[in-house]
């Protein structure tokens, strides 16, 4: 009873910092350019068939992103209501993972996984404001449980929802594809079967979402995503595997990415203060990395010590614990596989959709130590970390220029992201001009690619 009322207090906890920091939240950069989509969608009627522009050229294909946040500006026309269905889509993906895990874990498991992951920092980060990489764990999620459904018999429904689990996030975001080699060697290897009729089915559905895409790429081709290449020269690709495994680490750690920890708290105590403050809270977010980290590294190790021969047993005739311990195995090296052919140089949100495996590993290794002679340690370890986690989240709430809504300034730690050159009535219409105190005409500061801009500095208009 006692770990049933832990667990909703930390269901509740994470539910709160998640609304907490939407509200607070900053619209800029990527946030305006989906938001633009949404708002010719809603405004003018037209669906745009591509999405975000992509790293190395071109768009991303599919009109998916205008579907997403144009919807909910059909319910909410405000700017957060878009946010919202990304909380919502995260909500949903915990009810189906929190069911997944407390099966195979019992009770303890399921409090661990609460706090690692429903209580992450990097959960959080990715479900409080508009970006494309934040939908990814909700359809990372979906197709775990559609895999996990389906490891005795095939289904048709849970065949059809895999691939629409692909496929669409694929429009949002390249990330996506990583579920791809995830779902062949899942499949290949026996840990799922798949329903023909349901797959064809999701297969039509994706194709014909992209329909209108392939027609804009036919009239004109720069549309097209381009790459630069698969594996780098030198020793570039070495570099890249290394900074894979220490995501798939960091994720199940409180090391988090810059954009988390370039906290600034000048606005709430004072310049002096802030800077004052400036050189030690980077310090204080090696601390934590060092502290668990280190955890993250024990709990992998223990995860693949003794597994000799995982590979070749058939999943049918395991248990359930066996059974996911060998996806994450699988999860981990399609991570470092593809980190290492990456064209880019990889980043963390290029990962999170298999943020909920890469948790895995510790709540596998906490939930057999409070079944041991050490359960003691395990209880004071659990606790330690949960504190831990909850001082971030309030530094992360009031300190990080992310949640302080009106441009990406971060003046303690001297960086500074201007926002926008010119003026649209999206900005107004939406609240965004009234919520966020953007500065405008910033001499090369940032425009969303679709929608029009002013000439010589005057207000730009609808086209």
């Amino acid at each position: 009873m006692r770990s049933d009322r832990l667990f909703w207090l930390v269901v509740v906890l994470g539910t709160f910092f998640s609304i907490l920091m939407l509200v607070r939240s900053q619209v800029a950069g990527d946030q305006l350019n989906m938001l633009g989509r949404g708002w010719f969608l809603i405004t003018e009627g037209e669906w745009i068939p591509f999405g975000l522009p992509t790293s190395a050229g071109g768009k991303a294909p599919g009109g998916f992103t205008a579907l997403v946040t144009g919807l909910p500006l059909l319910l909410w026309r405000h700017h957060r209501a878009p946010t919202l269905l990304i909380l919502a889509l995260q909500i949903l993906a915990y009810v189906l993972l929190d069911r997944l895990v407390s099966r195979v874990t019992g009770r303890n498991g399921r409090l661990l996984f609460a706090i690692l992951y429903w209580l992450s920092p990097w959960r959080l980060y990715h479900s409080t404001f508009l970006w494309n990489p934040n939908y990814m764990l909700f359809f990372g999620a979906l197709h775990l449980w559609c895999v996990y459904r389906q490891r005795q018999r095939a289904r048709f429904w849970a065949s059809f929802l895999l691939v629409l689990a692909i496929g669409l996030p694929a429009q949002l975001h390249a990330s996506a594809i990583l579920l791809v080699p995830l779902s062949f060697v899942l499949w290949w290897r026996r840990y799922f079967k798949i329903h023909l009729g349901g797959a064809i089915l999701g297969g039509a559905v994706v194709a014909a979402s992209l329909l209108p895409w392939l027609l804009a790429v036919f009239e004109d081709p720069t549309l097209l995503p381009r790459g630069e290449g698969l594996l780098a020269s030198g020793v570039r690709p070495l570099s890249y595997l290394t900074r894979g495994l220490g995501y798939w680490l960091r994720l199940d750690s409180l090391a988090v990415s810059d954009s988390m920890y370039c906290l600034d708290f000048s606005a709430l105590l004072g310049s002096s203060a802030g800077r004052v403050m400036a050189p030690i809270l980077p310090a204080a977010w090696w601390i934590l990395g060092l502290v668990t980290v280190p955890v993250a590294v024990w709990a992998n190790l223990r995860l693949w010590r003794r597994s000799g021969g995982w590979w070749r047993v058939a999943p049918q005739q395991i248990s359930n614990r066996t059974w996911l311990k060998g996806v994450v195995r699988w999860s981990f090296l399609i991570v470092l596989i593809s980190c290492f052919v990456s064209p880019t140089t990889p980043m963390s949100w290029q990962i999170v959709v298999f943020l909920h495996l890469a948790v895995l590993p510790s709540v596998l290794a906490g939930e057999a130590l409070l079944r041991s002679s050490k359960h003691r340690l395990a209880l004071r370890g659990t606790g330690l970390y949960s504190a831990l986690t909850c001082m971030l989240l309030v530094a992360m709430s009031f300190g990080s220029p992310m949640y302080r809504c009106g441009g990406y300034r971060c003046e303690a730690m001297n960086v500074t992201h201007p926002i926008l050159r010119s003026n649209h009535p999206m900005l107004d219409e939406l609240g965004i001009q009234a919520t966020c105190g953007f500065e405008i005409n910033q001499p090369g500061g940032w425009w969303p690619d679709v929608l029009p801009e002013a000439e010589s500095g005057s207000p730009a208009v609808r086209p």
